[in-house]
């Protein structure tokens, strides 16, 4: 993503109307959306020598942000170039230097970097190398490989997989899985490659419980499973994990 995106698509007025960018922008309504607050933006940003990080997340708004990471919302909505203030995207993030007299936004070759020290203006600068350096990653090809089940009695086994979560509080997202199941009523789903994990197999979650094979996705091939996570913020911060699983085949 060209970092014309930058971190901000906008900026603060979005505590009222109850609107969030995510990556494929889609329209959520307010009764879905809740502002955090500034506390609890601290509490997530993470500090190492260098300065601190903070990543976006649902509930965000740039006047909170600003207050918390103390940059005023000026040099904020300046610094990422922003006409209009009103959604940010989630999982974008801002540097912040260990005195916060230095923004940086963007990632990559797409960094950019701040003085926002003074009053009057604001001026592009270096880009700390610990910054830059953190964010080169070399990409190699992926190769999908289905790993082997282990069994563990005649009545399952066990099997490695790479799991991520969604939500059926995503705005673009329907209440019914590919199998008809509402999960509304029946939140407890994980979505599977079936070639891998039989439709209406019991999947269980270490930390989370069973869950019923009871949809698909695009991009859940192999070895991958999407976990249905009800709690919009839960399901966003669960990431990508490595982790065993169990599977029961259907009855």
């Amino acid at each position: 993503m060209k970092f014309k995106n930058k971190l901000f698509v906008a900026g603060a007025s979005i505590a009222f109307s109850g609107i969030l960018a995510f990556a494929n922008p889609t329209e959520a309504s307010a009764a879905e959306w809740t502002a955090r607050t500034a506390d609890e933006v601290k509490l997530d940003i993470k500090e190492n020598e260098s300065g601190s990080k903070y990543t976006f997340v649902w509930g965000d708004t740039l006047s909170v942000i600003a207050q918390a990471t103390e940059i005023s919302l000026d040099k904020l909505v300046e610094v990422n170039n922003i006409s209009n203030a009103d959604m940010i995207i989630v999982g974008n993030s801002i540097r912040l230097s260990s005195d916060n007299k230095v923004v940086t936004v963007g990632e990559g070759e797409e960094q950019k970097s701040y003085d926002v020290s003074s009053e009057e203006e604001i001026v592009e600068v270096e880009t700390p190398v610990e910054y830059y350096e953190e964010e080169v990653v070399v990409e190699e090809p992926v190769v999908e490989e289905v790993a082997p089940a282990q069994e563990v009695s005649s009545a399952g086994y066990q099997m490695t997989v790479e799991a991520t979560a969604y939500s059926t509080n995503q705005p673009s997202l329907s209440d019914y899985t590919y199998t008809g199941i509402n999960l509304r009523q029946n939140p407890n789903v994980v979505a599977v490659d079936p070639s891998v994990i039989p439709l209406g197999s019991t999947v269980i979650i270490p930390g989370y419980g069973a869950f019923v094979a009871g949809d698909t996705g695009s991009a859940i091939i192999g070895n991958r499973i999407d976990i249905h996570i009800t709690d919009l913020n839960a399901a966003w911060a669960f990431g990508r994990q490595g982790m065993t699983v169990t599977v029961l085949p259907p009855q």
